[in-house]
């Protein structure tokens, strides 16, 4: 990250006091909101800089640029900027990619965040005009719309703000300031050369804000050609006369009156969005570049720190955008060897998304595509798939034909990126590259390229919910004997529920048993990745009200699901092990286990995953018909029927859903499950779909429309009894036990279905849950609470063990205390490693500690 981006540009003390923007700039906590905009050159940011140092205010800035276009990218700089000022790190720690951006949650981590910040700041967006992303914009409107109380958004731009803030400014709920509230009038055009040294009449002064009609670039361009003349009047004559081009001024009035030394590093550092004196040095070869910009910032408006220290520079954007003129006529050779001098400057600093766009501008493609492979995993960490995308796209594809992981890199981040078509083309061509290439490759990397090929087709299989094909591959790739396990890349980025993933196949029970034969296969095949289908499969049992073979498979491979330490593992496994607690009667259990994942989980704030938690929570409340600790989890403020709908919040609006049936509000609770329904139907989430065709059916029966419910219930049944579905009918307890009730006695009197054994059978299990929960006493609750999952992980015995081993007994100690044989303490080690995931003792109560199995 490019740190210069979060700095306030330095401006010095003698400088013109803009008293009417200052005025103006003094009502925005009132307002919260202020947009300036005005071409470049008319001194915006010069005039926030000196309103907010003036006030002595703490801030957080960020310059934008072209490549901040990238939703993840933009939000990360913003983050830091503000994490910057209020010394808040966890702000830094928010989640965050695109779809998290899109959806505004990680607006609102952010905002929540924020809130807890008892500093009061203001936030300013530069150069917001270079933002044509429609997330980003949507993103900042919504951050606008709930923008909390402790911070205020000046935004600078060279055109007309959009959308919502085009709304709040024509409502005069924001400042709005435009050319002429910026433009320099005659006073501040007096005291700006007055500044400067330079004394002139009333008559010259007039007549040069006449020619420069108060722009400041303008003026600076007049204080030059003055300076250099001996005749002021003739000077102030001969420029008010001239053309105002900014071409012809920034030539005849700035870069003729400078040495040739000066005007070739100027012109030669054009290019460069961010100027040092090392990147400098090293694109133009002046060892005297520090002198350079040291002497160009004392005495020329041009060129602006970026910093206190004078170690960071930018040219002011107009007078750069001529120098680029400039250096472009020295023709495509020179542009290309200063780019790649640029590049090179980057990647030696570590900054290496600057340093591989500077190579590929420079056209050095052989020199930049390892750089861009190396760094496909931190790319894929920061999100960012679409700036890897661009840059590989730029590579000629005969420097990579003969490179298998090449095509099969691209196709994972393209499924990652949900563009599964695209993902599909580069696996194929994965394929094509394996059969150019497999005769020349000894066998043990023959087999390895074709288990990269086979792997990437096995994701595509998968995004295409195609099982005939992913189990096809998946024997493929059991019968290629590797050495070492496919590294899988991220199988689930936002989803509380992986059964709701691709790989759950959005919920298709019948194509997820698929899995089930392959089961013995897949730690060898994925390694530690294969904790992920362990959980698919627990969904599976868990719908499928299989809570015993629920139980069992998570304890058989708990120690690599915690082992792994991956939120997207974490937050569904402890999920559906809650829901499993539930549907045993256990309410305190169920609670008790969400608390356990946010435990387990890094990060206090700002988390997606806990947000996925908190939600489920409050669903449990709800449940629980505990509204009011409902709405500590739920908030309520910033949801709407009519917002814009999203996979990642669909739980959300689910549980919001839920709430407003809860307070009789069921026309709104009716238009947003429509909604959500049609949204789960065109995306294909049929497990979302079969739940919220449950809640409408219930939400119709509310009202006493029994017609619309049953025909709804009967499109729920449809979908459930042909996956299998069990306990999302179940879930809904008594009114799902009405409705089913009526549904079976509507066809004893002639109503036609053909799902009557399977509303019988989902009648009667629903009936017996609502027994359990009734039998379940709050003594009873409580002697279930103190059997912690973890716990029962291990048997007693096992735990007994364990406990020893925390007080680092020998084996022979510990078979001394318990009276048993030395080799049964070293098989009770064995499972006792097995299942926490483990190689020896010390991480064992480590591992007991975090699972709090042990205290």
């Amino acid at each position: 990250m490019l740190q210069a981006k979060l700095c306030m540009p330095y401006i010095g003390r003698n400088i013109v006091k803009r008293k009417k923007i200052a005025e103006k700039l003094r009502l925005l906590p009132e307002y919260k909101l202020a947009f300036i905009s005005a071409p470049a050159g008319y001194g915006k940011t010069t005039a926030v800089v000196d309103y907010l140092t003036g006030a002595n205010l703490k801030f957080a800035w960020f310059s934008i640029d072209e490549a901040d276009n990238d939703p993840s990218r933009f939000w990360r700089y913003l983050l830091s900027s503000v994490s910057r000022c209020v010394g808040n790190g966890e702000i830094n720690r928010i989640s965050l990619d695109s779809d998290l951006v899109s959806s505004n949650i990680t607006v609102d981590l952010f905002i929540s965040t924020i809130e807890t910040v008892s500093e009061k700041f203001v936030m300013v967006l530069d150069d917001y005009h270079l933002i044509d992303n429609s997330i980003i914009l949507n993103s900042v409107e919504h951050f606008v719309k709930y923008m909390p109380q402790n911070i205020d958004l000046i935004i600078l731009s060279r055109k007309e703000p959009e959308h919502t803030l085009s709304v709040l400014r024509s409502r005069g709920m924001a400042i709005s300031l435009g050319i002429k509230d910026i433009s320099f009038d005659y006073a501040e055009t007096a005291e700006f050369f007055a500044q400067k040294g330079i004394r002139l009449t009333e008559e010259e002064i007039a007549k040069i804000e006449k020619c420069t009609e108060g722009w400041a670039a303008g003026l600076v361009a007049a204080s030059f050609s003055i300076r250099e003349c001996e005749s002021i009047h003739n000077a102030v004559s001969a420029f008010s006369g001239k053309d105002r081009n900014i071409n012809s001024i920034l030539e005849n009035e700035v870069l003729a009156r400078w040495s040739g030394e000066v005007r070739d590093f100027l012109i030669h550092t054009s290019f460069l969005d961010k100027l040092s004196d090392s990147v400098c040095s090293a694109v133009t070869g002046n060892g005297n570049s520090a002198g350079l910009l040291k002497m160009l910032s004392d005495s020329n408006s041009f060129i602006i720190p970026l910093d206190t220290e004078n170690q960071w520079f930018r040219y002011h954007h107009l007078f750069q955008e001529f120098l680029v003129s400039r250096l472009e006529l020295e023709g495509e050779m020179v542009l290309r060897r200063l780019y790649r001098l640029a590049g090179e400057w980057y990647l030696e600093q570590g900054l290496h998304a600057e340093g591989i766009n500077w190579l590929l501008k420079a056209g050095e493609y052989e020199k930049v595509l390892p750089f861009i492979l190396d760094y496909r995993c931190e790319i894929i960490q920061e999100y960012e798939f679409l700036q890897w995308n661009k840059w590989l796209d730029c590579i000629p594809e005969q420097l990579y034909e003969n490179d298998v992981t090449v095509y099969t890199s691209y196709s994972w981040v393209a499924s990652m990126d949900n563009k599964i078509d695209v993902a599909e083309v580069w696996a194929d061509k994965a394929r094509a590259c394996f059969k150019r290439i497999k005769g020349r490759l000894k066998k043990t990397e023959k087999n390895l390229m074709e288990a990269y090929v086979v792997s990437s087709e096995l994701n595509v299989a998968m995004f295409k919910m195609d099982i005939s094909k992913a189990l096809l591959h998946f024997y493929k790739l059991g019968r290629l004997r590797i050495l070492a396990p496919v590294r899988l890349a991220e199988m689930n980025w936002n989803e509380p529920s992986l059964l709701k993933t691709a790989y759950g196949f959005k919920g298709r029970l019948g194509t997820v048993k698929g899995y089930l034969p392959v089961v013995s296969l897949l730690p060898g095949l994925f390694g530690d990745s294969s904790a992920y289908f362990a959980v698919i499969i627990a969904e599976f049992y868990y719908e499928q009200n299989k809570l015993k073979e629920l139980n069992t498979t998570l304890i058989n491979n708990i120690g690599a699901i915690t082992g792994m330490k991956n939120p997207g593992l974490i937050v569904p496994c402890f999920t559906v092990l809650a829901k499993g607690r539930l549907a045993k009667g256990d309410i305190p259990g169920a609670f008790r286990t969400i608390d356990e994942a946010k435990k387990l989980l890094t990060g206090k704030v700002g988390n997606v995953w806990r947000y996925h938690l908190d939600i489920f929570t409050a669903k449990l409340y709800l449940g629980a018909g505990d509204d009011g600790s409902a709405l500590k989890f739920l908030d309520t403020g910033k949801i709407g029927i009519y917002d814009a709908l999203s996979y990642i919040r669909e739980s959300e609006y689910i549980v919001y859903a839920r709430y407003l049936m809860r307070i009789n509000r069921l026309q709104d609770a009716l238009i947003l499950l429509n909604r959500l329904e049609d949204f789960a139907r065109k995306e294909k989430r049929l497990a979302s779909q079969i739940e919220i065709l449950c809640l409408t059916a219930i939400g119709y029966s509310m009202k006493g429309d029994y017609q619309s419910a049953l025909d709804i219930l009967e499109q729920a049944l449809a979908l459930g009894r042909k996956e299998g579905y069990a306990r999302t009918f179940i879930d809904e307890m008594g009114p799902m036990a009405v409705l089913l009730e009526r549904y079976v006695t509507v066809n004893r009197n002639g109503y036609k279905n053909k799902h009557l054994t399977y509303a019988k059978s989902l009648l009667r299990s629903t009936n017996e849950y609502i027994t359990i929960l009734k039998s379940a006493t709050c003594d009873e609750c409580t002697t279930q609470s103190k059997e912690d999952f973890t716990g029962s992980l291990l048997s007693k015995r096992e735990t007994e063990i364990l406990k020893l081993l925390t007080e680092k007994r020998s084996n022979a100690e510990i078979a001394a205390e318990l009276f048993i044989s030395l080799s049964a303490v070293k098989q009770h080690n064995s499972r006792i490693f097995d299942k926490l995931g483990v190689k020896n003792r010390h991480e064992a109560v480590a591992r007991a500690r975090e699972l709090r199995i042990i205290e």
